[in-house]
């Protein structure tokens, strides 16, 4: 093989540095406000698990406690 067919397949690498556009001001403040939309989730998240936690516990105790009721009315 020639060595120029071991290069990079990109040809004119100065071209992509050109064709990139600036960020606009919401496109920044988007990427700003990112990481605390994601933590905030991320917190919704865990309190909603747990509070399904206590649901299914409590069901759980309810079923318990009605079937133990069902067996003594036997």
């Amino acid at each position: 093989m020639h060595p120029q067919h071991c290069r990079s397949r990109n040809r004119f690498p100065g071209r992509a540095l050109a064709l990139r556009r600036r960020q606009t001001p919401m496109e920044a403040k988007m990427k700003s406000l990112l990481p605390a939309l994601l933590l905030i989730m991320t917190l919704t998240a865990c309190e909603t698990m747990e509070g399904l936690g206590r649901d299914v516990e409590n069901t759980g105790e309810t079923l318990t406690q009605e079937s133990q009721e069902a067996q003594v009315g036997m």
